[in-house]
């Protein structure tokens, strides 16, 4: 009996050693040479970076050297059943820079919803250990030192190969890319000569909002939907409206609320202009060649705002000048939300939201915007004077008007005695009355004066 239970014991002890010693499936990060497709949606809903996410089906593939490769993303299985718009999306190969030095990731084919797109020629670079190629990231100003092709032609390369419109929805994103060995030096691009930059004689400004609900969220410029031309110095009115967006009521939460001129930062740098209000070391408000005001406005009532608190410059680095206003993601972190030009809970339009801002010292324009605020200055007098000039009338007219209204009361009495002396019990005036008495007296003694004449005959 002893020898059957430590038998028992013993197999015990064994099977739990087994679990001990076994390891389980890290969930932190996929395992080195996993290639994977990296991706987030337009609100930062859905994410996937190599680690399992719920609902999400993914297709990873083990890297094992040079070859072609497929991962994807597989977004029914969620709670909306897609993702919606794109943040960033980028192959990537778990510790490729230690494991495949010097490689380069090539593009083959995009496979959206089902159906091929259209792309056009990106890198490959190592970033945090990983290898990758990015296929959307707005957040690359210039290709980095270690950017690298298979051909050795940097030349056309960018971090955006893709149209961002067409992933409005997406419910699966496949990528097919080719490893190739790299020769570990880094690719260079071809010499050019240098271009004259000719700057343009208009530039495009557009109004970026979003918030976490009701469809308030637009990135890009749309003809007509949240643009206005501007040509430089001057005064200019940018507005959105939710039905232009498809926006179905009043959202909560703001998250981006700034004014975009793609252009006019490169324009103004290339003139030598200093534009950016703010340096490296998270110092704000900094003198600069601009003057820069705004005024906003939430369906139709005015906002209270600072202007002197607002960031501008070429705040990505992208040529494009930018009115911050307010950003949770924003140039230096917090410092726009701590210190906004305007108070988030006062930018949630429940129809449209607009931005009025005046704009000089850019380089352009600035004549025609000097006579053009000159002319309204002197219109503004001219409409001033004449509304003076009708109030000093009007009041003189009412003064007028209440000297004769004094005239009239004093009058009056007089009137009445006149008016009084006039009556008589048979309604005659009294003048008649005296005129008819005349005429009998002289009657009466034409009479006496006949009968005393015939008494002397």
């Amino acid at each position: 009996m002893n020898k059957r239970f430590k038998a028992i014991l013993s197999v015990l002890f064994a099977v739990m050693l087994a679990f001990v010693l076994v390891p389980g499936k890290a969930e932190a990060a996929p395992e080195d040479n996993t290639a994977f497709l990296a991706y987030a949606d337009s609100s930062w809903t859905y994410q996937y970076w190599g680690d399992p996410v719920d609902g999400i089906a993914v297709t990873d593939a083990q890297v094992t050297g040079v070859g072609q490769y497929t991962v994807g993303l597989d977004f029914t299985g969620t709670a909306d059943g897609k993702a919606t718009g794109l943040a960033f999306t980028a192959p990537m190969i778990q510790g490729g820079s230690a494991n495949f030095p010097g490689h380069v990731i090539t593009i083959d084919k995009i496979e959206l919803n089902g159906n091929a797109i259209d792309f056009t020629k990106g890198y490959a670079n190592d970033e945090e250990g990983n290898l990758r190629s990015n296929i959307y990231n707005e957040w690359v100003s210039k290709l980095p030192d270690d950017a690298r092709t298979a051909d050795g032609n940097l030349e056309g390369a960018s971090s955006i190969i893709i149209d961002k419109e067409l992933f409005a929805e997406v419910e699966t994103l496949y990528v097919t890319f080719t490893l190739s060995e790299g020769t570990g030096v880094v690719a260079q691009p071809t010499e050019a000569e240098p271009e004259e930059y000719i700057a343009p004689s208009e530039f495009t400004a557009f109004l970026m909002y979003s918030a976490a609900e009701n469809g308030w969220e637009i990135y890009e410029p749309i003809e007509g939907v949240n643009t206005t031309t501007i040509l430089g110095d001057g005064t200019y009115t940018v507005t959105l409206k939710g039905a232009d967006i498809g926006a179905t009521g009043q959202p909560s939460t703001a998250q981006v609320f700034c004014v975009d001129v793609p252009e006019l930062a490169k324009a103004m740098l290339s003139l030598g202009k200093n534009i950016n209000n703010y340096n490296e070391a998270k110092e704000h408000g900094l003198p600069t060649d601009l003057e820069v005001s705004v005024e906003v406005f939430v369906d139709g009532k005015k906002v209270r705002t600072k202007s002197e608190l607002i960031n501008y410059g070429d705040i990505e680095e992208k040529g494009t000048f930018r009115l911050e206003l307010y950003n949770i993601w924003g140039l230096h972190g917090a410092s726009i939300v701590d210190n906004p030009p305007l108070f988030p809970e006062n930018i949630l339009p429940e129809e449209e939201i607009s931005v009025t801002f005046r704009i000089m010292g850019t380089g352009f324009n600035t004549e025609a915007a000097l006579a053009e605020e000159a002319a309204a200055a002197e219109a503004a007098a001219a409409e001033e004077a004449a509304a003076a000039k009708q109030a000093e009338e009007a009041a003189k007219a009412a003064e007028e008007a209440a000297k004769v209204e004094e005239e009239k009361k004093t009058e009056e009495p007089a009137a009445e005695v006149t008016a009084s002396s006039e009556d008589t019990s048979g309604g005659f005036p009294n003048a008649l009355i005296i005129a008819i008495v005349v005429v009998a007296v002289v009657v009466v003694a034409a009479v006496v004066v006949l009968i005393l004449k015939k008494k002397k005959s």
